[in-house]
């Protein structure tokens, strides 16, 4: 149940919903924790990164729990999505 969710949350990412998939991840969080939904959260997170580029202070907070979600996936599992964020979110 939890990585279809996970794959809904980022379907809405991805059709630029990013308030719903949003919600869509938070309501996961209370049900299972599972490594798609961290990769979900850091792509989010990345995404909003993106959009407050102008902001240095803020365009770098998101990075970096950018980095602690994909950092959390990777405690679940070695997913390899989650590897690659983590290495390009703590690369910048």
């Amino acid at each position: 149940l939890a990585d279809p969710l996970s794959n809904v949350g980022m379907m809405y990412a991805d059709f630029g919903k990013t308030d719903t998939s949003s919600e869509v991840l938070d309501a996961l969080t209370q049900v299972a924790d599972t490594p798609l939904m961290w990769v979900g959260r850091g792509l989010l997170l990345e995404k909003s990164s993106i959009e407050w580029k102008g902001q240095e202070g803020s365009s770098e907070a998101c990075m970096i729990k950018a980095a602690d979600a994909y950092r959390a996936a990777l405690q679940i599992m070695q997913n390899p999505a989650a590897l690659m964020g983590y290495l390009e979110a703590g690369a910048r």
